[in-house]
């Protein structure tokens, strides 16, 4: 079987990670890359021996594939190239900030019939048991939820978020605020309504007009509430998933130094048991490499966050969803009030 070529658009996040887990499959290899920033293009092409393109259409001639890790401003115009091209799509979150935009590019992945993949690697093997709980009524009747994602990246001298509100269109909601909604998807899917509150902590915030802290709430159909709260400003990271019900409480843990790997500990009227290890679900396969998974068995986009091993990722579906929320996200904090979905 011939070897499927990945090309890369865009050098943001994990770039250079991904151009060697490509090397490592045997199915695949990277071939090319373009970015915006073309000294940093240069440098990783360098470092992962590849090519450096002068267009991304140079990166879509070399490739059956594409990894999108450019800047949310050029997601849309991205990912309407690859897709006109006929070219797979693995994506770093989010696909878009608006619902129009998210719309109009899953139209087209949906048209085209490729393969799309966005990778968030945030719903483990802990997460994944807690759905199951829930699901099989251990806690009871739902009724709330409480997620958060925080790092110090803006209060940790040399390493602040990139301030720029005209490539990132967003603060921390349209970065890492992006995990917390993956998991309350994942758990509860999608809400009735959102509220939200925004704040600007940091002088880099300030001046930028990005958001380095939120605080958001999810309504739902039959009364659970999920609160999201995500920060660039906390004194150490953290992450955690709380969801309680009217049988019992359940909270997911990271396990220190290996932030992929999760504890689940389950506090009812019995006491509280710890599960962890073969305790718990399989942990899902790495995010690109389900995607090329995808394309090497002609998987359906629609089989993301069904199979266990695909929840690394979000399907094209769940990715409009989100950017729906984000959208509802800013619309709140802008006018205020409840914004209903």
């Amino acid at each position: 079987m011939e070897q499927i070529r990945v090309g890369f658009l865009g050098t943001r996040g994990h770039t250079l990670k991904f151009i060697n887990l490509v090397n490592s499959f045997p199915e695949a290899v990277s071939t090319a890359i373009w970015s915006d920033d073309r000294t940093k293009a240069e440098q990783t092409a360098e470092e992962g021996k590849i090519i450096c393109a002068e267009t991304p259409e140079e990166v879509l001639d070399r490739a059956d594939a594409v990894v999108i890790t450019a800047p949310n401003v050029y997601k849309k115009e991205l990912v309407i190239k690859a897709v006109n091209a006929g070219k797979h799509i693995f994506l770093e979150k989010p696909l878009a900030v608006s619902r129009a935009d998210a719309k109009e590019m899953a139209d087209a992945v949906r048209k085209a019939g490729v393969k799309f993949y966005m990778s968030d690697p945030f719903v483990r093997s802990g997460t994944i048991g807690l759905r199951n709980l829930i699901r099989d009524g251990v806690l009871g009747e739902v009724y709330g939820a409480d997620v958060r994602i925080a790092v110090d990246r803006a209060v940790t001298p040399g390493h602040p978020p990139v301030w720029n509100k005209e490539t990132a269109l967003g603060g921390i909601m349209a970065d890492i605020g992006g995990h917390g909604i993956h998991v309350i998807h994942y758990l509860f899917g999608m809400p009735v309504s959102v509220t939200a509150a925004l704040q600007h902590i940091t002088d880099g915030a300030k001046a930028s007009g990005m958001e380095d802290q939120a605080q958001v709430i999810m309504q739902y159909a039959d009364g659970n509430t999920a609160v999201l709260s995500a920060s660039w400003c906390s004194g150490g990271d953290s992450a955690h998933t709380i969801v309680y019900g009217t049988k019992g409480w359940a909270r997911t843990e990271r396990v220190k130094d290996n932030s992929e790997t999760e504890k689940l500990f389950v506090y009812t009227k019995d006491g509280v048991k710890e599960l962890s290890g073969d305790k718990l679900p399989a942990k899902p396969l790495r995010h690109i490499r389900y995607f090329i998974e995808m394309i090497v068995r002609d998987l359906p986009n629609d089989i993301i966050g069904k199979d266990d091993l695909s929840n690394s990722g979000v399907s094209i579906g769940s990715a409009e969803e989100y950017a729906a929320i984000l959208e509802a996200v800013y619309e709140s904090d802008r006018t205020g009030k409840k914004i209903i979905l």
